[in-house]
């Protein structure tokens, strides 16, 4: 049987208090305290209900955390149709929905990023991929830099001063493209684009220069695969990531560049969400339902907002992910 020892290469400390960075796995002893402890992660994701949107809607871009998100855009079939965008917007204080000022430009398939009140709706679709950019104060739109290449469910990531958008659908070309640009809270300047052309939707993450993106849709004027590339940029150059375990787009997603989480979405749909510690994915907890084109908030504890599943649908989910480290007190008995 091995020992603690020859697992990990260190011994169990021995300690009057707690080390201020312990590592995950690192096992001490508090001997102030009498208590044997472990860094440790959470070892279950959860999915629970959470206060339905007011409107069934799909495609709308969430921003924020779980008791302090905005919602904003979508698109909503008219009657009986075509597809009709809206400029909706709410707040979300973890358990209620208020409607706040609404967008300029109604779009759906947003790029967003920052907070509740810091909130950023770049580029997005009105029929045809448009450039509009508008900023959030907390309580009305400004409109402000158009982005420089039109686009559709591009990657949004960052603060309302320091932004990215990566890659997205151009539908003047019918492509996926791989331009990336950067916001200053302002206007857009080009960036090192992607290695590989695709759509990513919801699912980027991180701040400007530690972004992180996955899946997707890789498809061209002929079409094209979905996708499981994972893909970070630390500011200046993408790197290429170990790939998620499941093709699909169109899912829901968001997280950091050492934790993420990725849920839903069209493989054809799916009800699977994985989770990455960093380094590779992993199958975590399924969501309730399957799920496609939701909105969701950016924290590795988010939220999915509407979507699909398969006809539209107000609901709204919490994910409460593997990944958040704590110390927790090891009993015997």
């Amino acid at each position: 049987m091995s020992d603690y020892y020859g697992t990990y290469g260190q011994k169990v400390q021995y300690l009057s208090s707690d080390p201020p960075a312990p590592q995950t796995g690192q096992v001490w002893y508090n001997y102030t305290s009498a208590t044997l402890k472990v860094r440790s992660t959470n070892a279950t994701a959860v999915w629970t209900s959470a206060a339905s949107i007011p409107m069934a809607i799909s495609g709308m871009a969430f921003t924020g955390t779980q008791t302090a998100g905005i919602a904003y855009g979508g698109a909503t079939p008219a009657s009986p149709s075509p597809t009709t965008a809206v400029n909706n917007a709410y707040l979300h204080n973890g358990s209620t929905w208020t409607a706040t000022g609404s967008l300029g430009t109604a779009r759906y398939t947003i790029s967003r990023f920052g907070t509740q009140t810091t909130a950023v709706a770049g580029s997005g679709a009105v029929g045809g991929s448009v450039t509009n950019t508008e900023n959030f104060n907390g309580s009305t739109w400004t409109a402000s830099g158009n982005v420089g290449t039109a686009r559709d469910q591009g990657g949004g990531a960052g603060t309302q001063t320091a932004g990215i958008i990566a890659g997205g659908f151009n539908q003047a070309a019918n492509t996926a493209i791989t331009n990336v640009e950067i916001y200053n809270g302002s206007s857009w300047t080009a960036t090192t684009s992607l290695p590989t052309r695709r759509t990513i939707y919801n699912c980027s993450g991180g701040p400007q220069t530690a972004t992180i993106t996955y899946g997707g849709y890789e498809g061209g004027p002929t079409g094209g695969p979905n996708s499981v590339l994972t893909q970070s940029f630390n500011g200046s150059t993408w790197t290429t990531l170990n790939n998620l375990n499941t093709v699909r787009r169109g899912s829901a997603g968001s997280g950091t560049t050492s934790s993420a989480w990725y849920a839903g979405g069209s493989t054809p749909s799916t009800s699977e969400t994985e989770y990455y510690n960093g380094t590779s994915w992993a199958i975590s907890t399924a969501m309730p339902t399957a799920w496609t084109s939701a909105g969701t908030g950016t924290g590795i504890n988010g939220q999915i907002v509407g979507g699909a599943n398969p006809s539209l649908t107000a609901q709204s989910f919490f994910w409460n992910g593997v990944g958040s480290a704590g110390t927790r007190t090891v009993t015997v008995s």
